[in-house]
């Protein structure tokens, strides 16, 4: 069987590899450990060929898995116990059933002491393995729950402040992400106030005709006595006095 693993490993086929009619390379390297000992097909053809659980349960044309296979085969238990390591290394189901619905371990004859020691040790790995199983199902539903949980975060609903009336507002919780803060702006810098020389020497505009301009004669005018200061200043000096009559 070690020619068998150089063929393989320089691009030899292994379809045609088997036994007997039926045989599948998995159910031919089974036996053939078995028998010998030697499981480096075995593990060949698990790490390089078979590397999807589908493909190692399968059975062979009589409905025989690989531990159905170990059940029935007579041997020594030393054999056995090589190859049910390196099927549960590599994740072969021990609890799949045949077409008479019979598991591996309920196949084995209780004839002497190795078909015993045969017995405890498939035993030993159907439970270790539907121990596995529940474990990988409570996990799987965990991360269900968890991910329906996340889905209903947005949904959820918490009691709102109270009061005077005891009403409760109710308000949806929607998580956000962390905001970023925000930066200062900066401040725009004030444009440079040149000096104009464009200014001086540009004329001022006229004022049109309705601005009206400061009549300059008023400064220099003569100003306006009423009447009837005139005619008391005569009377005083006529009168030769300068008290003003009473007139005033």
């Amino acid at each position: 069987m070690q020619l068998v693993v150089e063929l393989l490993k320089h691009g030899s086929k292994v379809v045609g590899l088997s036994q007997k009619e039926g045989d599948t390379p998995l159910h031919c390297a089974v036996e053939n450990a078995l028998r010998t000992g030697w499981v480096g097909l075995l593990e060949y053809l698990f790490s390089h060929l078979y590397k999807m659980s589908e493909r190692r349960n399968l059975p062979d044309r009589f409905g025989d898995s690989l531990f159905h296979l170990v059940a029935k085969k007579s041997g020594p238990a030393a054999h056995a116990k090589s190859v049910v390591d390196v099927l549960r290394k590599y994740g072969v189901d021990p609890t799949r059933k045949d077409r008479r619905g019979c598991r591996p371990v309920e196949l084995v004859p209780l004839t002497n002491q190795q078909m015993a020691e045969k017995r405890g040790l498939l035993s030993d790995v159907a439970l270790a393995w539907e121990q596995h199983v529940k474990v990988q199902q409570k996990q799987q539903q965990q991360q269900q729950q968890f991910q329906q949980q996340a889905r209903n975060i947005p949904s959820q609903r918490f009691p709102g402040p109270h009061f005077a009336s005891g009403n409760q507002t109710q308000a949806r919780y929607f998580p956000t992400r962390p905001q970023a803060r925000p930066q200062p702006q900066p401040q725009p810098q004030p444009r440079a106030q040149f000096f104009d020389p464009s200014r001086i020497f540009s004329a001022s505009p006229r004022p049109s005709e309705s601005t009206p301009f400061f009549d300059h004669s008023k400064l220099f005018g003569r100003p306006q006595v009423s009447p009837s200061f005139f005619s008391i200043a005569r009377k005083m000096v006529h009168m030769g006095t300068n008290k003003l009559p009473q007139e005033c």
